[in-house]
């Protein structure tokens, strides 16, 4: 498969939620016997992560992919960010392994995902506020987006990443019509 070899850097923001929310959310949950995390869920959260990972093209849809840490707390999973070449808005966040789920993020809409934890199974929704998908002209991805769990807002992310090729500059990679398709390596 050829893959394009990059830097990733990723910066996630979990911004808290009113007390209000919150209370609602742990009543449901201890409803159902489990519990959310953490003592003093209403501060800001924010990690930083550089790895390492692929880009590649096949049919049209622009993939960048990567392992996940314990820093993310989905180590043993691969993450996957994919959108077309023709609507670069659009913008899907898939993961396999320890945690499955297959994210959309489309600015000014709204879509109801599955998440598969080891514990079980629950639906989210995922209100999406901003897209500025850059990955192909200066490598920045950026979403500013809510996650929900039934019906209370949980939290707001604002989720970049920056990609760097390992091999040769972003430029120099782009400056080619067509980026690396599976089975092919650069």
């Amino acid at each position: 498969m050829k893959q394009t070899k990059i830097k990733i850097k990723i910066t996630s923001r979990q911004i808290a939620v009113s007390q209000q929310v919150q209370a609602k959310v742990r009543a449901d949950l201890e409803a159902q016997g489990m519990s959310l995390s953490g003592e003093d869920d209403n501060t800001d959260d924010t990690f930083e992560l550089s790895s390492e990972g692929v880009l590649y093209v096949d049919d049209g849809r622009v993939t960048v992919e990567y392992q996940e840490t314990e820093l993310t707390g989905m180590a043993g999973a691969k993450t996957k960010v994919s959108f077309t070449r023709d609507n670069p808005a659009l913008v899907t966040m898939m993961r396999e392994g320890t945690v499955e789920t297959v994210m959309v993020f489309e600015q000014g809409r709204q879509h109801i995902c599955s998440y598969l934890t080891a514990y079980m199974p629950f639906e989210l929704c995922v209100r999406t506020f901003r897209v500025v998908n850059e990955l192909l002209e200066s490598g920045f991805l950026y979403l500013d987006y809510t996650v929900e769990v039934r019906g209370a807002r949980l939290e707001r992310n604002k989720f970049t990443m920056e990609i760097t090729p390992q091999d040769t500059g972003l430029d120099s990679l782009l400056a080619h019509d067509t980026l690396p398709t599976p089975g092919e390596q650069s």
